[in-house]
């Protein structure tokens, strides 16, 4: 369904005109998400896994966590809104699996 409705609101319209600008970027909301994992999740240390999952069953998919949410949300917050208590990886802002990330 992403492929054909990619602002994850499963909408259509043809009122497109090829020879007009796009007002409005086709991507998910990523600020729903965010609300949703952060809701779901608040005060617990969880497996990378278990938000993948999560994710899953919310109608996004699992591309739209990582690097959209879960870097920023380590990387670039003041303070850092999450952050990795075990991981196997080889640099920052990277999730791979066994990751356990504490909200």
């Amino acid at each position: 369904m992403w492929k054909v409705d990619e602002t994850g609101r499963f909408l259509f319209s043809d009122r497109t005109d090829p020879d007009q600008t796009v007002l409005f970027k086709h991507e998910p909301d990523y600020r729903q998400l965010k609300k949703l994992i952060v809701d779901e999740f608040k005060g617990k240390e969880v497996p990378i896994e278990e938000i993948e999952e999560f994710v899953d069953n919310t109608g996004f998919l699992d591309t739209h966590f990582k690097t959209p949410l879960l870097k920023p949300m380590e990387l670039e917050a003041n303070p850092p809104e999450i952050r990795v208590v075990k991981s196997k990886r080889n640099r920052k802002g990277a999730y791979p699996k066994g990751t356990i990330i504490g909200f």
